[in-house]
C-alpha cells in the first residue's frame, strides 16, 4: 500500500489571514490581562496565572502550524 503526503489545496488564505489576525489579537489581549493579574492586591492565585499562560501558549502553538 502507498502512502501519499497530504497536500494543502485550496487554502483559503483570507481566512488563514483573519485567523492569524485574529489569534494575534488574542494573545496581545491575554498577555495585558496576565500582566494586569500579576500586579492586583490581593495576589492572583498561580491556577489562575497558569491557565493564562497556557491560553497563549495555545493561541501561539496554533499560529505556528497555520499555512
Amino acid at each position: 500500500m502507498r502512502h501519499q503526503q497530504a497536500a494543502l489545496v485550496n487554502v483559503d488564505m483570507v481566512s488563514s489571514d483573519l485567523m492569524r489576525q485574529r489569534l494575534n489579537h488574542e494573545i496581545i489581549r491575554l498577555k495585558r490581562d496576565l500582566e494586569r493579574l500579576h500586579i492586583s492586591d490581593p495576589p492572583t492565585e498561580l491556577t489562575l496565572l497558569n491557565s493564562y499562560r497556557e491560553m497563549i501558549h495555545s493561541r501561539q502553538s496554533m499560529l505556528a502550524t497555520m499555512p
